[in-house]
Parts: structure tokens; sequence; C-alpha cells
């Protein structure tokens, strides 16, 4: 097998993707596409919860993706869905930064933005809860 196809499948493995078919010189992999939070929240606002599941069944069913490799002339080639593949290697160059950042500045100092935020929402989140519940106590 050619070591170029080998190193671009156990990259992909380590992203997620998953391996069906492998040869000499070609592969397909596949994984799913990523879950979609807003249009999520979008469908259970506008259809009152029926919409959310709607897209839920939708996403397992039509969520698939993707790619085959093919070497040629020592290069791989890929075709299908490869702006997933592009999207992962981005986000993996920015967990590579940002576990540099910790390990040069420490974990506080780099995420507590981060932190910050997920305290403010959660505590949206609880304040919503709390006005919806105190709502409909009084009804």
């Amino acid at each position: 097998m050619e070591a170029a196809l080998t190193n671009d499948i156990s990259e992909l493995v380590s992203y997620g993707w998953e391996l069906k078919t492998q040869t000499e010189t070609t592969a397909s992999l596949e994984t799913r596409k990523p879950f979609n939070v807003w249009i999520f929240l979008l469908m259970f606002l506008f259809l009152l919860g029926f919409g959310a599941l709607l897209y839920i069944l939708y996403w397992l069913v039509f969520s698939k993706a993707y790619v085959f490799l093919r070497v040629q002339e020592g290069k791989v080639d890929y075709s299908g869905d490869v702006r997933l593949i592009s999207q992962h290697r981005a986000m993996a160059d920015v967990q590579r930064m940002k576990a540099q950042q910790i390990k040069e500045k420490g974990f506080w100092r780099v995420m507590w933005p981060t932190i910050l935020a997920l305290v403010v929402v959660i505590a949206i989140w609880v304040a919503a809860i709390w006005a919806m519940i105190t709502y409909w106590g009084e009804r």
C-alpha cells in the first residue's frame, strides 16, 4: 500500500472518519456531517418542538458524508466531501495553537474568556427557566 495513502487515512481516522473500503491505491471513508444547533433551535421555536424532531430525523437519515482517496503519480487525490476535511484540518490547527498557548501562558490565562462565556450562558438559561416556571406557576 502507498505510504501517502496510509498517512492520509490515519489522519482522517483521527478526525473521526470511518474507513469503509481500501485497496492498494484507493480508499473510501465515511462520517456524519456536523449537527447544526442553530437550525435545530429555529425548528424547535417555529414549529413548537415538532420541527426539532423532524430536523433530528433528517440529520440521522441524510447526514452521511463520503470521501474517496486515490493515489495518482505518488500523490493522494481527494474527491467527495472535501470541504469537511478542510474544516477538520482547520479545527485541528486551532486546537494545536490553543494547546501551545496553554503550555506557554497557563490554562487560566488562555481559557478565562471561554469559561466566563460558559458561566454567562448557563446563568441566562437558569434565569429563562426560572422566569418560565414563575410565569406558568402564577396561572
